[in-house]
């Protein structure tokens, strides 16, 4: 099955690997900062870094506020995991390798993983990269 992932999710990746220091809970950002960092809504986050979490590409830390009118969880910290690091490492080679057989490399946006150029792989490749996280996440070649 292909792992459809959205320009936003693709954007927080990137930020959370361009500034992770480490890839565990002792690494966690603060969600408002993420959300801040690349112009989402808190709602727009949790949303996305569900479906990150749900394939194993962030960890989340949740409160339970709870009680016996309502049920809520509030996000109060993600990371990265080491298999989020590696994903992006992974697209960061094959972007390189695409990027050398470019007839001028010096014009390229170069092959790092970062807010900025997860936009520009979004909007001008997102077919391929969709294939490329399907091809990982479910370990065919």
């Amino acid at each position: 099955m292909k792992i459809q992932i959205s320009r936003n999710e693709m954007r927080i990746l990137g930020h959370l690997h361009e500034h992770a220091q480490g890839f565990d809970d002792r690494f966690r950002f603060k969600p408002e900062d993420v959300a801040t960092a690349i112009g989402i809504s808190d709602e727009q986050l949790r949303r996305d870094t569900s479906f990150l979490s749900e394939h194993g590409l962030v960890q989340l830390k949740l409160v339970n506020l709870s009680n016996n009118d309502f049920i809520d969880h509030r996000l109060v910290g993600l990371n990265l995991t080491g298999d989020g690091e590696n994903l992006i490492r992974n697209l960061e080679a094959e972007m390189e390798d695409e990027l050398l057989k470019a007839p001028d490399y010096s014009q390229t946006i170069g092959a790092k993983i970062t807010v900025k150029s997860a936009e520009f792989i979004w909007d001008t490749a997102k077919a391929v990269l969709v294939l490329k996280l399907s091809q990982w996440l479910t370990g065919q070649p």
